[in-house]
């Protein structure tokens, strides 16, 4: 594993919300995660990108596949996605993209949809306290 490897897996995801990749609205480089939680609202016929509404805005998420095998995402589901942004721009319609290196089907877990919102707010004005 390489050095910058490491250092992208050993920095802690930043909880945002799709508007803020979509506006610019906070800073985030390319070595920096990113964690966003919403519905699967498309799935590449081959599984391995897909598309998420997390009620701000959608993204775009690749390499689902290469991270898990026995999952199989569907539209609908609500997952976890946390991974690298690759760009605010692509060729789907400008929509911002992530490199996906970790997903997690919540779709079960009854509170983790009406926990977001609050968990991304609390983590943001936490970050931002002198």
């Amino acid at each position: 594993m390489s050095q910058k490897q490491q250092v992208i897996l050993n920095t802690p995801a930043r909880k945002v919300f799709a508007s803020q990749l979509h506006n610019d609205s906070i800073h985030v480089d390319s070595s920096n995660q990113v964690w966003l939680q919403g519905i699967v609202v498309l799935v590449s016929a081959d599984g391995n990108d897909l598309f998420l509404d997390d009620g701000t805005g959608i993204i775009q998420a690749n390499g689902v596949t290469r991270i898990v095998k026995d999952l199989f995402i569907q539209k609908g589901m609500y997952v976890m996605v946390a991974g690298q942004l690759r760009s605010s721009v692509t060729i789907t319609e400008c929509l911002p993209s992530i490199r996906v290196l970790k997903i997690a089907d919540l779709t079960n877990n009854a509170h983790s949809e009406a926990l977001w919102l609050t968990e991304v707010i609390h983590a943001q004005l936490k970050r931002s306290a002198p």
